[in-house]
């Protein structure tokens, strides 16, 4: 199992990143669901796709948090 974040989507093509900043892209009308920037996306072991709304949730709010810290000092 892998997870990938979408960093943008250029046309029909999901340029997503993995957990160690390896670039992959994914042609939007092979997913079965729609994404947006910042989507997480779960590919199983039998090459299926998941769409990870929990974590993409949890970081949302990580991100938010750390930028109200910043904003803060």
């Amino acid at each position: 199992m892998k997870k990938l974040t979408v960093d943008r989507i250029e046309e029909n093509i999901a340029v997503c990143m993995d957990e160690n900043e390896i670039l992959a892209q994914i042609c939007v009308s092979d997913l079965p669901f729609a994404v947006r920037e910042g989507s997480i996306i779960t590919v199983n072991d039998d090459g299926s796709f998941r769409l990870d709304v929990s974590a993409e949730n949890e970081r949302r709010e990580e991100l938010f948090d750390l930028q109200e810290s910043l904003f803060d000092e």
